[in-house]
């Protein structure tokens, strides 16, 4: 079983639109995937079909988290076809509420450790360098960076990497970067091309082959409980995502 979490701490880099269309592609290149939807906004738990509002805390993540709850025991089936351990705003208080635990940078890792049946796990994590990205990070065996090429996020991206090195330290010795997803792709903008010369130069073949262009259908997809693959297979977005799972089944020896 390979877990990878897809991070980064900065909002509004298509990171949950990634974590749902990678885990589509997968699925349907006959790998058994399961989501961990570690975001208290619950985004991908609410793009696959669960009803949010109606979980109890220990029918989330939370539970695995704070309570050691079994996590086979709260998986939820999904619509899509694909599994997934869902989150609701009750992980909001999960830095208040595990800082005093004992070994809480491995929380995650120990609850994860009881999974049985999946080939992939995908972490979406929360657009912080929280807790619980720390305990996504702990868990996981590699890690995924989406990044919209702009200047914030070339900056925020030095940051991510050296926790990354702090985690392999420290917590995860075999903690790797699997790459840099670029998104939000427009490649007629001067400032992309500014920050897709500045990304190449530092993060080499880090960097994704494939480039996610921003595309309203990707938006769209999720209102209505798909993947870009079900949604609109000949968009453009669809055609990104599944050259973006090439890249990766070739990358991870899938």
């Amino acid at each position: 079983m390979k877990i990878i979490a897809i991070a980064n701490q900065k909002g509004g880099v298509a990171k949950t639109t990634t974590t749902l269309n990678i885990g589509a592609g997968l699925e349907k290149s006959g790998k058994k995937v399961l989501f961990v939807d570690l975001d208290p906004q619950a985004s991908l738990s609410d793009a696959v079909g669960v009803v949010i509002e109606d979980l109890e805390e220990n029918e989330t993540v939370y539970g695995i988290l704070k309570d050691n709850i079994d996590p086979m025991s709260i998986i939820q089936e999904t619509e899509m076809g694909i599994d997934i351990i869902p989150s609701n705003i009750n992980l909001s208080a999960a830095d208040l509420t595990l800082g005093g635990m004992m070994a809480r940078e491995r929380l995650l890792l120990d609850g994860l450790s009881q999974l049985k049946g999946y080939d992939i796990v995908l972490i979406d994590c929360p657009p912080a360098l929280s807790l619980l990205t720390i305990n996504a990070f702990t868990a996981a065996d590699t890690v995924y960076i989406p990044v919209q090429p702009e200047m914030m996020g070339v900056k925020g991206v030095k940051l991510l990497l050296r926790t990354i090195e702090n985690m392999k330290r420290h917590l995860n010795p075999k903690l790797t970067v699997g790459g840099v997803i670029i998104t939000l792709y427009e490649p007629t903008l001067k400032v992309v091309k500014s920050c897709m010369k500045i990304l190449e130069e530092q993060f080499g073949d880090t960097i994704f082959k494939t480039r996610i262009r921003k595309n309203a259908a990707l938006k769209e997809a999720p209102i209505f409980r798909q993947s870009i693959f079900d949604y609109e297979i000949n968009s453009n977005g669809a055609q990104d995502y599944g050259q973006l799972i090439a890249e990766i089944i070739e990358r991870e020896q899938l």
